[in-house]
């Protein structure tokens, strides 16, 4: 699967070489620390994330590789890589059709070998308006989940800036659970979320969150995955950047409060620092 996942990504890289394309290759390092947790204490994260199109097609690939520091209670630190790709066809001027997959290698969890796959659909009210609609089915050995998503994205001018807004609708079901590591989760959660993107000569500013519980959810737009048995309740992001030429800086900050499953253990926090590098090419 690494090996498959890997020459996907050669091949995209490869793309301008045989085609007029416009990609983005973005790079983050990640900070991690967890209060309260009976599993885990800090850890770092690097994501390196490529979209690209050419013509009608649309291509994403990330790949993200987790190293946490666990407990005495854990008898191993977490070593975890994550594979994600994407395809989407714009099928004319309003419609899109979008495809992903999703593999997660993870050598504790037992989502280990975990595979999510997806199917969406986006339509455009308008030229800075669009609609869109996802699903994803993902087969762990402990369960079976199905996420549907939602989403409404409009662009405006305000003011002097340059303004956009999110809102995602999320139902989550969890089936065919034969395992204590998930029994204790719900068997469907529907958070929501909120976003607000401010752009004024070249700097950007980011805001917003998810609220009501979540578990075992697709984030990112079928580039993020949360395996592990952790019950989300309330995410808080926040985002700051600047383009300069092709390059885009930014700094990201993320505060989640969370329930550990399945030892019911809650209050846990979770504090992600992040810094992304971008290039457009």
């Amino acid at each position: 699967m690494q090996f498959l996942l890997t020459l996907l990504f050669s091949l995209v890289m490869a793309l301008p070489l045989v085609a007029e394309t416009r990609s983005h290759l973005q790079l983050f390092y990640v900070d991690k620390h967890f209060s309260n947790s009976r599993q885990k204490t800090d850890g770092n994260a690097q994501v390196l994330q490529l979209t690209t199109a050419w013509d009608a097609h649309h291509i994403g690939f990330a790949y993200i590789r987790n190293r946490v520091h666990t407990t005495p209670a854990v008898p191993e630190d977490l070593n975890v890589n994550k594979y994600f790709f994407q395809y989407g066809y714009d099928i004319d001027a309003t419609w899109r059709a979008n495809a992903g997959f999703i593999h997660i290698d993870d050598n504790i969890a037992p989502t280990d070998n975990g595979n999510i796959y997806s199917l969406g659909l986006d339509y455009r009210l308008k030229p800075s308006q669009t609609l869109s609609a996802d699903v994803y089915y993902g087969c762990f050995k402990p369960m079976k989940t199905f996420q549907t998503d939602l989403s409404w994205q409009a662009g405006y001018p305000l003011g002097k800036t340059r303004a956009s807004t999110r809102l995602i609708a999320t139902y989550i079901g969890i089936q065919d659970c034969n395992s204590v590591y998930c029994a204790r989760a719900r068997s469907s959660y529907t958070p929501i979320g909120v976003f607000q993107k401010m752009a004024y000569q070249g700097w950007f500013a980011i805001a917003g969150g998810y609220f009501g519980k979540r578990a075992f959810a697709v984030m990112g737009d079928g580039l993020r995955i949360e395996h592990h048995a952790m019950e989300f309740k309330t995410t808080y992001t926040a985002a700051l950047g600047k383009n300069i030429g092709k390059m885009q800086l930014a700094l990201q900050y993320a505060y989640k409060i969370a329930e550990e499953l399945p030892m019911m253990n809650e209050n846990v926090k979770v504090r992600n620092l992040a810094v992304m590098v971008g290039y457009k090419f």
